[in-house]
């Protein structure tokens, strides 16, 4: 079976291309579906031969370098606020934020600090992960 874009799929591609999204394809088959993708940067968009897709993003947790922060705190996470915290217990996720009854700091201080892109109920990072 050919595997082309729905018409659906065509304007979804085609918007995120205009949108600045990165764009990939791949030849169409007439037995099976994508074997592999090929970014392209300017999409001719012949979609009777190649089928298009939105460049999936890489899923990335929040990291900082341990070897700065000190020994007492071992969890990362991320708040709904977009705030992340270093946390000396294992916090819990409550409607958008990590709670904590122990010590936790900000990690605004951390020039190694890397926020991720996960959203923040996965954002959850231990020391030695």
């Amino acid at each position: 079976m050919t595997q082309h874009n729905t018409a659906a799929e065509m304007i979804a591609v085609i918007n995120a291309h205009a949108n600045g999204e990165s764009i990939q394809y791949s030849p169409v088959s007439n037995d099976s579906p994508a074997q592999y993708w090929i970014d392209c940067d300017e999409p001719k968009w012949a979609f009777h031969i190649n089928h298009y897709r939105v460049k999936p993003k890489l899923s990335q947790k929040p990291s900082i370098n341990w070897e700065h922060v000190a020994g007492r705190f071992n969890w990362l996470a991320t708040d709904e606020s977009g705030i992340s915290y270093l946390y000396t217990e294992k916090p819990t996720f409550d409607r958008g934020f990590w709670l904590t009854d122990n010590d936790y700091v900000e990690v605004s201080g951390f020039s190694s600090f890397n926020p991720g892109n996960l959203s923040c109920s996965q954002s959850l990072v231990y020391r030695n992960e």
